[in-house]
């Protein structure tokens, strides 16, 4: 894997404000044409991991056919998608280079009145509760208030309890679900404020 310039990289920080340690060494950056492999991979390996802790097999299907489709849309090449008007996706670099996270957001920017869609989050598991995807959904929330939204929305599925944990503690509410054959989704929503100067 190619060398990546540090210098042209959003630093991530060292220590929050709530006290939890962003891992030391990785810098957040938006979404590179070389980054389109490693993106890939790590949404496939994140997206099996989910299925196959004990779900029945309509469900893997079900799942399955929802990963492929990812793969073959916005994943295929997900610089050019996410380089357009009302879409933006970051990552999350570590000091080694090797993506290990990212979000993605995918708007219309004509239709400001509807909430920005935060999609792809996903999170290498060796990094998972170190900061990694809190860093990610605020990146995602300040651009998308930055670009005018006033609010951000996004599906789970049922099988997505700790991602649930996180968006409720982070004060996001249901607003709807569905089913997509045997999977269930939520769609979940948040009003986007701008900080008090």
């Amino acid at each position: 894997m190619a060398a990546t310039n540090r210098s042209d990289l959003e630093r991530a920080p060292e220590e929050r404000s709530d006290g939890n340690f962003f891992p030391p060494g990785c810098a957040v950056r938006f979404v590179r044409p070389t980054d389109s492999e490693s993106v890939r991979q790590l949404f496939i390996e994140t997206q099996n991991a989910l299925v196959n802790a004990g779900t029945d097999l309509e469900v893997r299907i079900t799942h399955k056919k929802l990963t492929d489709a990812a793969l073959m849309d916005d994943l295929k090449r997900a610089s050019i998608y996410y380089s357009e008007p009302g879409r933006r996706m970051w990552v999350v670099e570590s000091q080694e280079h090797a993506i290990v996270g990212f979000a993605a957001i995918d708007s219309d920017p004509e239709e400001m009145s509807e909430p920005a869609v935060l999609r792809r989050l996903c999170v290498d598991s060796a990094y998972r509760r170190k900061g990694v995807a809190r860093l990610l959904i605020a990146r995602a929330e300040q651009w998308a208030l930055k670009q005018g939204f006033s609010a951000i929305q996004l599906e789970i599925s049922g099988l997505q309890s700790v991602a649930r944990d996180l968006f409720d503690s982070l004060k996001y509410s249901d607003a709807d679900s569905y089913s997509f054959g045997p999977v269930e989704l939520v769609r979940l929503h948040k009003r986007l404020e701008r900080a008090a100067a």
